[in-house]
């Protein structure tokens, strides 16, 4: 859970208690707000409440969302929800308000300098820019304690996992392999295993990959969502080294597996069945997509397009959890 502010009033807390908010609600609480611009618990209940429904947010929402967004930066850093959706600001839609948060933060993390926790939380809220994102991280990771630097150090991970991949950088994914093998010597968590044998396999470290997936089926026999992980890594090593068999394979116990928080919410990795699909195995991947709706409860709809898609003769692009 992402620290307090300085003065223990619980911003996560309050953000969450706005994911359920209704319209009226929100209306009645910017008044709230309007009458009291200190009014923290109001403040903090509408940011959970517009980063809770961003595609159904028109312009006078956003701007309003950016209020709270700006207010919170300037008055409490140290609030802790950098690491949420609620301090995010879309630079797209709201381009003078991004760059006024930027500044903000960027103004905040040299008065903060010698706190690794407001540091750290303030630089996931600017993780849209990588590079930015990073260097901050770079800093808070060489002055925190050895207790937060796991934390720090997971999310430095993955942001230079994502401006590898983006970019093409070998520096970067490799950067992000050993950081997570540093966190995972510590830590082992199934977590930090999957991540690990997904950033070592966009990293083109075979070896490391094969040996943390085929670590994890035995060290998390009970664990689906490392089994499905592992599972995919091992048919995507596998693909590349023209054991067509042994992919297949591979693929399909991955649709097989059981229930996970994960899988019932974002689904399964799609990158090997749409490698198999653009090789023509039509036939695999429908298996595969059908025995996904044993899991994958938010996506059965998604999954019925796909299928008629690929039944019809399309080559869709199966959007899900790409190891990015």
């Amino acid at each position: 859970m992402p620290k307090r502010s300085d003065d223990d009033f619980d911003w996560f807390r309050g953000a969450m208690g706005g994911m359920n908010l209704s319209p009226e609600q929100a209306l009645n609480l910017e008044k709230q707000v309007d009458e009291n611009p200190a009014n923290k618990s109001a403040r903090a209940t509408l940011l959970g409440y517009y980063s809770s429904r961003p595609r159904k947010l028109g312009r006078a929402a956003r701007e309003k969302q950016a209020r709270h967004i700006l207010w919170v930066l300037e008055f409490a850093p140290a609030c802790g929800l950098g690491v949420t959706p609620a301090l995010s600001i879309s630079k797209a839609d709201n381009p003078k308000e991004y760059d006024l948060a930027k500044q903000i933060i960027l103004i905040q993390c040299k008065k903060y300098r010698r706190s690794a926790a407001v540091i750290s939380d303030l630089a996931l809220a600017l993780r849209d820019e990588s590079a930015l994102s990073i260097n901050l991280l770079r800093d808070a990771y060489a002055i925190a304690p050895k207790k937060m630097k796991y934390g720090i150090a997971f999310w430095l991970a993955a942001l230079l996992h994502r401006q590898g991949l983006e970019t093409a950088n070998s520096q970067d994914l490799n950067d992000a392999v050993a950081l997570m093998q540093e966190i995972f010597r510590e830590k082992k968590t199934g977590l930090y295993a999957c991540r690990l044998a997904q950033y070592a396999l966009n990293g083109n470290q075979y070896k490391l990959a094969r040996e943390t997936a085929e670590q994890m089926l035995q060290d998390y026999p009970d664990d689906n969502q490392c089994i499905h992980e592992a599972n995919i890594v091992l048919g995507l090593i596998a693909l590349n080294a023209g054991e067509i068999a042994t992919a297949k394979d591979r693929l399909l116990i991955a649709g097989r597996v059981g229930k996970s928080p994960r899988l019932v919410s974002y689904g399964p990795i799609m990158n090997l069945a749409q490698r198999f699909l653009e090789l023509g195995e039509r036939s695999l991947v429908i298996q595969y997509l059908t025995d996904c709706k044993g899991f994958w409860e938010m996506g059965p709809a998604l999954l019925r397009k796909w299928i008629n898609e690929i039944e019809s003769g399309a080559m869709p692009v199966m959007e899900g959890d790409r190891f990015s």
